[in-house]
Protein backbone atom coordinates (compact mmCIF):
# COMPACT_ATOMS: atom_id res chain seq x y z
CA UNK A 1 0.00 0.00 0.00
CA UNK A 2 1.43 3.33 -1.07
CA UNK A 3 2.41 5.93 1.96
CA UNK A 4 -0.89 7.39 3.07
CA UNK A 5 0.18 11.35 2.03
CA UNK A 6 0.35 10.13 -1.72
CA UNK A 7 -2.59 8.27 -1.24
CA UNK A 8 -4.58 11.25 0.12
CA UNK A 9 -3.00 13.32 -2.46
CA UNK A 10 -4.25 11.42 -5.51
CA UNK A 11 -7.49 11.47 -4.21
CA UNK A 12 -8.38 14.43 -5.10
CA UNK A 13 -6.96 14.26 -8.49
CA UNK A 14 -10.29 11.16 -8.88
CA UNK A 15 -12.74 13.73 -8.40
CA UNK A 16 -15.48 14.34 -10.82
CA UNK A 17 -16.97 17.53 -9.51
CA UNK A 18 -15.19 20.34 -12.13
CA UNK A 19 -16.26 22.36 -9.44
CA UNK A 20 -14.64 20.54 -6.75
CA UNK A 21 -11.17 19.64 -8.59
CA UNK A 22 -11.04 23.36 -8.83
CA UNK A 23 -11.23 24.01 -4.99
CA UNK A 24 -9.36 21.02 -3.81
CA UNK A 25 -5.54 20.87 -5.32
CA UNK A 26 -4.51 17.92 -3.43
CA UNK A 27 -1.87 17.76 -0.22
CA UNK A 28 -0.83 21.10 1.31
CA UNK A 29 2.83 22.25 1.38
CA UNK A 30 3.03 23.47 4.86
CA UNK A 31 6.65 25.32 4.00
CA UNK A 32 4.56 28.25 2.94
CA UNK A 33 3.22 28.66 6.08
CA UNK A 34 4.74 31.46 8.53
CA UNK A 35 7.06 28.90 10.70
CA UNK A 36 5.49 28.97 14.11
CA UNK A 37 1.99 28.00 11.93
CA UNK A 38 3.86 24.91 10.30
CA UNK A 39 5.59 23.26 13.02
CA UNK A 40 2.47 23.38 15.17
CA UNK A 41 0.78 21.97 12.13
CA UNK A 42 3.51 18.69 11.82
CA UNK A 43 3.36 18.58 15.44
CA UNK A 44 -0.15 17.99 15.57
CA UNK A 45 -0.16 15.78 12.49
CA UNK A 46 2.43 13.40 13.91
CA UNK A 47 0.41 13.17 17.25
CA UNK A 48 -3.01 12.39 16.08
CA UNK A 49 -1.88 9.89 13.28
CA UNK A 50 0.11 8.48 15.78
CA UNK A 51 -3.05 7.84 18.31
CA UNK A 52 -5.24 6.97 15.33
CA UNK A 53 -2.81 4.26 14.26
CA UNK A 54 -3.20 3.13 17.40
CA UNK A 55 -7.00 2.87 17.29
CA UNK A 56 -7.15 0.76 14.26
CA UNK A 57 -10.31 -0.60 12.64
CA UNK A 58 -13.59 0.34 14.03
CA UNK A 59 -16.02 -0.71 11.20
CA UNK A 60 -17.96 -3.35 11.77
CA UNK A 61 -17.48 -4.10 8.15
CA UNK A 62 -13.78 -3.67 8.67
CA UNK A 63 -13.11 -2.06 5.52
CA UNK A 64 -10.65 0.49 6.73
CA UNK A 65 -7.68 0.04 8.85
CA UNK A 66 -5.90 3.08 8.70
CA UNK A 67 -6.43 6.50 9.74
CA UNK A 68 -4.87 9.44 8.63
CA UNK A 69 -4.91 13.23 9.20
CA UNK A 70 -3.61 15.57 6.39
CA UNK A 71 -4.05 18.96 5.18
CA UNK A 72 -5.33 20.00 2.02
CA UNK A 73 -4.47 23.17 -0.34
CA UNK A 74 -8.24 24.35 -1.19
CA UNK A 75 -10.07 27.78 -2.47
CA UNK A 76 -12.27 27.85 0.80
CA UNK A 77 -12.30 26.83 4.67
CA UNK A 78 -13.17 23.20 4.48
CA UNK A 79 -13.49 20.27 6.97
CA UNK A 80 -14.67 16.75 5.85
CA UNK A 81 -13.87 13.24 5.65
CA UNK A 82 -13.78 10.43 3.38
CA UNK A 83 -12.22 6.57 2.66
CA UNK A 84 -10.12 6.12 -0.26
CA UNK A 85 -7.82 3.17 -0.85
CA UNK A 86 -8.50 1.51 2.26
CA UNK A 87 -7.84 4.41 4.58
CA UNK A 88 -9.73 6.67 6.56
CA UNK A 89 -9.05 10.38 6.11
CA UNK A 90 -9.52 13.71 7.80
CA UNK A 91 -8.90 16.62 6.04
CA UNK A 92 -8.61 20.18 6.91
CA UNK A 93 -7.62 22.96 4.41
CA UNK A 94 -5.34 25.65 4.43
CA UNK A 95 -8.16 28.60 4.31
CA UNK A 96 -9.74 27.11 7.86
CA UNK A 97 -6.24 26.93 9.27
CA UNK A 98 -5.44 30.20 8.38
CA UNK A 99 -9.21 30.92 10.03
CA UNK A 100 -8.19 28.88 13.54
CA UNK A 101 -5.08 30.59 13.53
CA UNK A 102 -6.60 34.12 12.78
CA UNK A 103 -9.76 33.14 15.46
CA UNK A 104 -7.07 32.15 18.47
CA UNK A 105 -5.16 35.40 17.92
CA UNK A 106 -8.63 37.48 18.46
CA UNK A 107 -9.13 35.27 21.99
CA UNK A 108 -6.18 36.10 23.25
CA UNK A 109 -5.98 39.62 22.02
CA UNK A 110 -9.18 40.23 23.29
CA UNK A 111 -9.73 41.88 27.17
CA UNK A 112 -13.47 40.42 27.57
CA UNK A 113 -12.08 36.85 26.98
CA UNK A 114 -8.78 37.11 29.08
CA UNK A 115 -10.49 38.43 32.11
CA UNK A 116 -12.31 35.18 32.38
CA UNK A 117 -8.95 33.61 33.57
CA UNK A 118 -7.41 34.41 36.79
CA UNK A 119 -3.65 35.18 37.09
CA UNK A 120 -3.55 35.16 33.59
CA UNK A 121 -1.65 38.46 33.36
CA UNK A 122 1.89 38.67 32.34
CA UNK A 123 1.48 35.04 30.61
CA UNK A 124 3.21 34.84 27.02
CA UNK A 125 0.65 35.29 24.80
CA UNK A 126 2.29 33.07 22.25
CA UNK A 127 1.64 29.97 24.32
CA UNK A 128 -2.14 31.04 24.91
CA UNK A 129 -2.50 31.83 20.79
CA UNK A 130 -1.41 28.31 20.78
CA UNK A 131 -3.54 26.79 23.12
CA UNK A 132 -6.73 28.44 21.91
CA UNK A 133 -5.93 26.90 18.28
CA UNK A 134 -4.79 23.80 19.49
CA UNK A 135 -8.20 23.16 21.11
CA UNK A 136 -10.38 24.62 18.14
CA UNK A 137 -8.24 21.96 15.86
CA UNK A 138 -8.26 19.36 18.15
CA UNK A 139 -12.46 19.76 18.30
CA UNK A 140 -12.47 19.41 14.34
CA UNK A 141 -9.92 17.22 13.88
CA UNK A 142 -12.13 14.59 16.46
CA UNK A 143 -15.89 15.83 15.09
CA UNK A 144 -14.52 14.72 11.77
CA UNK A 145 -12.54 11.43 13.44
CA UNK A 146 -16.13 10.71 14.93
CA UNK A 147 -17.91 10.62 11.44
CA UNK A 148 -15.80 7.93 10.70
CA UNK A 149 -16.40 6.02 13.85
CA UNK A 150 -19.53 6.67 14.13
CA UNK A 151 -20.49 5.02 10.76
CA UNK A 152 -22.17 8.15 9.43
CA UNK A 153 -22.24 7.86 5.84
CA UNK A 154 -23.92 10.92 4.16
CA UNK A 155 -25.98 11.43 1.40
CA UNK A 156 -23.88 14.16 -0.08
CA UNK A 157 -20.94 11.40 -0.20
CA UNK A 158 -23.12 9.22 -2.16
CA UNK A 159 -24.27 11.67 -4.53
CA UNK A 160 -20.30 11.98 -4.84
CA UNK A 161 -19.79 15.15 -3.80
CA UNK A 162 -17.68 16.14 -0.81
CA UNK A 163 -18.96 16.64 2.87
CA UNK A 164 -17.49 20.20 3.78
CA UNK A 165 -18.14 20.51 7.05
CA UNK A 166 -18.17 24.36 7.24
CA UNK A 167 -21.15 24.28 4.76
CA UNK A 168 -24.60 24.83 5.58
CA UNK A 169 -25.78 23.05 2.15
CA UNK A 170 -29.71 23.27 1.79
CA UNK A 171 -29.61 20.87 -0.91
CA UNK A 172 -28.41 17.76 1.64
CA UNK A 173 -29.88 19.37 4.57
CA UNK A 174 -32.30 17.12 6.37
CA UNK A 175 -32.88 16.10 10.56
CA UNK A 176 -30.99 12.44 9.77
CA UNK A 177 -27.61 14.24 8.53
CA UNK A 178 -28.32 17.31 11.53
CA UNK A 179 -28.29 14.49 14.03
CA UNK A 180 -24.89 12.79 12.80
CA UNK A 181 -23.76 16.21 13.23
CA UNK A 182 -24.66 16.15 16.79
CA UNK A 183 -23.45 12.66 17.55
CA UNK A 184 -20.05 13.64 16.12
CA UNK A 185 -20.10 16.82 18.82
CA UNK A 186 -20.79 14.46 21.84
CA UNK A 187 -18.20 11.74 20.69
CA UNK A 188 -15.72 14.78 19.75
CA UNK A 189 -16.55 16.34 23.20
CA UNK A 190 -15.93 13.26 24.97
CA UNK A 191 -12.45 12.73 23.43
CA UNK A 192 -11.46 16.64 24.18
CA UNK A 193 -12.05 16.34 28.11
CA UNK A 194 -10.01 13.55 27.67
CA UNK A 195 -7.39 14.62 26.37
CA UNK A 196 -7.20 18.23 27.86
CA UNK A 197 -8.14 17.46 31.30
CA UNK A 198 -6.35 13.84 32.13
CA UNK A 199 -4.02 13.59 29.30
CA UNK A 200 -0.82 15.97 27.48
CA UNK A 201 -3.20 18.73 26.87
CA UNK A 202 -3.47 19.75 30.74
CA UNK A 203 -0.20 20.15 31.17
CA UNK A 204 -0.02 22.59 27.87
CA UNK A 205 -2.31 24.83 29.32
CA UNK A 206 -1.59 25.12 32.85
CA UNK A 207 2.12 26.46 31.35
CA UNK A 208 0.34 28.90 28.99
CA UNK A 209 -2.01 30.56 31.42
CA UNK A 210 0.48 30.94 34.29
CA UNK A 211 -1.93 28.18 36.48
CA UNK A 212 1.09 25.78 37.17
CA UNK A 213 0.51 26.32 40.97
CA UNK A 214 -3.24 26.62 41.04
CA UNK A 215 -5.22 24.09 42.96
CA UNK A 216 -6.50 21.25 41.39
CA UNK A 217 -10.28 22.37 41.44
CA UNK A 218 -9.63 25.94 40.26
CA UNK A 219 -7.02 24.95 37.28
CA UNK A 220 -10.05 22.58 36.00
CA UNK A 221 -12.65 25.44 36.43
CA UNK A 222 -10.49 27.38 34.40
CA UNK A 223 -9.76 24.93 31.76
CA UNK A 224 -13.22 24.15 31.68
CA UNK A 225 -13.85 27.92 30.21
CA UNK A 226 -10.95 27.29 27.95
CA UNK A 227 -12.36 24.61 26.21
CA UNK A 228 -16.13 26.08 26.19
CA UNK A 229 -14.40 28.99 24.18
CA UNK A 230 -12.10 26.98 21.77
CA UNK A 231 -15.25 24.97 20.81
CA UNK A 232 -17.80 28.07 20.45
CA UNK A 233 -14.90 29.54 18.57
CA UNK A 234 -14.50 26.64 16.37
CA UNK A 235 -18.36 26.27 15.42
CA UNK A 236 -18.11 30.11 14.33
CA UNK A 237 -16.17 29.29 11.78
CA UNK A 238 -19.42 28.16 10.21
CA UNK A 239 -21.42 31.61 9.61
CA UNK A 240 -24.14 31.44 12.02
CA UNK A 241 -27.79 31.92 9.76
CA UNK A 242 -30.87 33.82 10.82
CA UNK A 243 -33.37 30.91 11.96
CA UNK A 244 -37.07 30.77 11.09
CA UNK A 245 -39.75 28.06 11.77
CA UNK A 246 -38.94 27.05 8.38
CA UNK A 247 -35.34 27.00 7.37
CA UNK A 248 -33.68 25.19 10.23
CA UNK A 249 -35.05 21.71 9.26
CA UNK A 250 -33.44 22.04 5.87
CA UNK A 251 -29.93 23.09 7.15
CA UNK A 252 -27.25 20.06 6.52
CA UNK A 253 -26.02 20.76 10.02
CA UNK A 254 -27.81 22.19 13.19
CA UNK A 255 -27.42 26.01 14.34
CA UNK A 256 -24.36 26.50 16.58
CA UNK A 257 -26.56 27.76 20.04
CA UNK A 258 -28.25 24.03 19.50
CA UNK A 259 -25.33 22.24 19.01
CA UNK A 260 -23.56 24.43 21.97
CA UNK A 261 -26.61 23.27 24.13
CA UNK A 262 -25.79 19.89 23.56
CA UNK A 263 -22.29 19.84 23.78
CA UNK A 264 -22.87 21.88 27.26
CA UNK A 265 -25.00 19.10 28.26
CA UNK A 266 -22.35 16.56 27.53
CA UNK A 267 -19.60 17.73 29.51
CA UNK A 268 -22.18 18.24 31.99
CA UNK A 269 -22.85 14.90 32.13
CA UNK A 270 -19.17 14.18 31.98
CA UNK A 271 -18.15 16.43 35.10
CA UNK A 272 -20.86 14.74 37.38
CA UNK A 273 -18.83 11.44 36.86
CA UNK A 274 -15.46 12.57 36.68
CA UNK A 275 -15.06 15.57 38.18
CA UNK A 276 -17.97 16.64 40.16
CA UNK A 277 -16.26 19.48 41.91
CA UNK A 278 -16.33 21.39 38.31
CA UNK A 279 -19.37 23.85 39.28
CA UNK A 280 -21.41 23.15 36.17
CA UNK A 281 -24.61 24.45 37.91
CA UNK A 282 -22.88 27.10 39.79
CA UNK A 283 -21.15 28.54 36.38
CA UNK A 284 -24.14 28.27 33.90
CA UNK A 285 -25.27 31.72 34.50
CA UNK A 286 -21.88 32.95 32.74
CA UNK A 287 -21.96 31.02 29.73
CA UNK A 288 -24.21 32.93 27.78
CA UNK A 289 -22.04 35.65 28.33
CA UNK A 290 -18.92 34.21 27.94
CA UNK A 291 -20.09 32.97 24.36
CA UNK A 292 -21.28 36.79 23.77
CA UNK A 293 -17.56 37.53 24.58
CA UNK A 294 -15.91 35.33 21.85
CA UNK A 295 -18.53 36.08 19.47
CA UNK A 296 -17.55 39.42 19.90
CA UNK A 297 -13.75 38.93 19.63
CA UNK A 298 -14.35 36.95 16.65
CA UNK A 299 -16.62 39.43 14.96
CA UNK A 300 -13.53 40.72 12.44
CA UNK A 301 -13.04 36.93 11.54
CA UNK A 302 -16.75 35.43 11.07
CA UNK A 303 -18.86 38.74 10.78
CA UNK A 304 -21.27 36.99 13.06
CA UNK A 305 -23.77 37.92 15.21
CA UNK A 306 -26.63 35.76 14.91
CA UNK A 307 -26.25 34.17 18.28
CA UNK A 308 -28.58 35.40 20.09
CA UNK A 309 -31.37 35.69 17.45
CA UNK A 310 -30.59 31.08 17.58
CA UNK A 311 -30.87 31.66 21.10
CA UNK A 312 -34.23 33.38 21.56
CA UNK A 313 -35.29 31.39 18.47
CA UNK A 314 -34.95 27.77 20.53
CA UNK A 315 -36.64 29.19 23.10
CA UNK A 316 -39.69 30.03 21.08
CA UNK A 317 -42.59 27.14 21.01
CA UNK A 318 -41.26 26.33 17.42
CA UNK A 319 -37.88 26.54 18.49
CA UNK A 320 -38.50 23.73 21.07
CA UNK A 321 -40.16 21.66 18.97
CA UNK A 322 -37.25 21.43 16.69
CA UNK A 323 -34.95 20.73 19.47
CA UNK A 324 -36.95 17.47 20.52
CA UNK A 325 -36.91 16.31 16.69
CA UNK A 326 -33.24 16.81 16.75
CA UNK A 327 -32.69 14.90 19.95
CA UNK A 328 -35.43 12.47 19.16
CA UNK A 329 -33.20 12.02 16.02
CA UNK A 330 -29.62 11.80 17.74
CA UNK A 331 -30.65 9.55 20.00
CA UNK A 332 -31.95 7.15 17.56
CA UNK A 333 -29.06 7.03 15.91
CA UNK A 334 -26.93 6.82 19.11
CA UNK A 335 -28.26 3.55 19.81
CA UNK A 336 -27.74 2.18 16.31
Amino acid sequence: MDDPEISFHRYFRTLTNPEHRAIYRGKADLDVLEPDLSSLLLKVQQSYNSALKERGSVFERGACSDFHLDYVDATIASAFSFEYEGRAFLALSIPLIAAMWRSAGQLCQSKSVMSYFQDGTGVDLRNVHAIFFLAQISFLVSHEFAHHDRGHFSSRSRAGDLDNDLEANHKFGSMAEQAKEIDADGWAVMLNVDNWFDRAGRGSFLHAFGQERAESHQADNQLLVCLVMSVCAALLLWQPMELTEANVYELSHPPQAARMERILLTIDMWARNSRPWIAMDATQHIFPDLISAVEDALAPVTGAHNWEQQVNFLRTSAGQQYMHALIEQSESIRRQ
